[in-house]
């Protein structure tokens, strides 16, 4: 019995200091990005289905707080625009706009302090190596997001394990901070 109480001891303080380490990297995170304002970059999406098959987009995007949009080049052109939990894809080769609402919260907002808030509400965290393990807390088709990071603390890659299976990673390049997005680029015709 005296040893079972060490283990759990032993359990409960590694827990503590894993606890800790990742509120010290969300606060780095605070701290490094609180003065950005608007975020630009490039992107390659690999998707990989359970079948095994892979499908890889690519694109641009640009994030302003609580605003993203998301300009998929290839293989197909299409526009995905966040704005708080709603999402809109649109389509511009058949001209359909599709709207919906994430299940899951969208925490590349720009508005890191927000996206922290929203990550310790709607994840339970654990650091691994240079990133975050985010397991969703409440029920998603989504069973895990790692986010991983530079030495600099930029996000280098997010990959997403779905329930179904299918399996994202979304890496992140040539990324500028505090750039000038027009707002006109978080609106599309006909969206609400």
């Amino acid at each position: 019995m005296r040893i079972m109480k060490k283990e759990i001891f032993l359990i409960l303080a590694i827990s503590l200091i894993a606890a800790t380490k990742t509120v010290s990297l969300l606060d780095q995170l605070v701290s490094k990005f609180e003065k950005i304002k608007s975020i630009k970059g490039s992107f390659s999406q690999t998707v990989v289905f359970p079948d095994g098959k892979e499908k890889v987009f690519q694109g641009v995007f640009y994030v302003v707080k609580g605003r993203s949009r998301w300009e998929y080049y290839s293989p197909t052109k299409q526009v995905v625009i966040t704005v708080g939990d709603k999402i809109y894809i649109y389509d511009p080769a058949e001209k359909i706009l599709q709207e919906g609402k994430m299940d899951i919260p969208f925490f590349l907002s720009g508005n890191i302090k927000a996206d922290v808030s929203k990550i310790k509400k709607n994840f339970l965290l654990k650091e691994e190596g240079s990133g975050l393990i985010l397991y969703p807390k409440n029920e998603s088709n989504v069973s895990e997001v790692t986010i991983v990071f530079d030495s600099k603390l930029n996000i280098k890659r997010i990959i997403t394990d779905y329930k179904t299976g299918e399996k994202s990673t979304l890496i992140l390049s040539n990324i500028e901070y505090n750039a000038n997005i027009p707002k006109k680029l978080f609106t599309i015709k006909g969206q609400q």
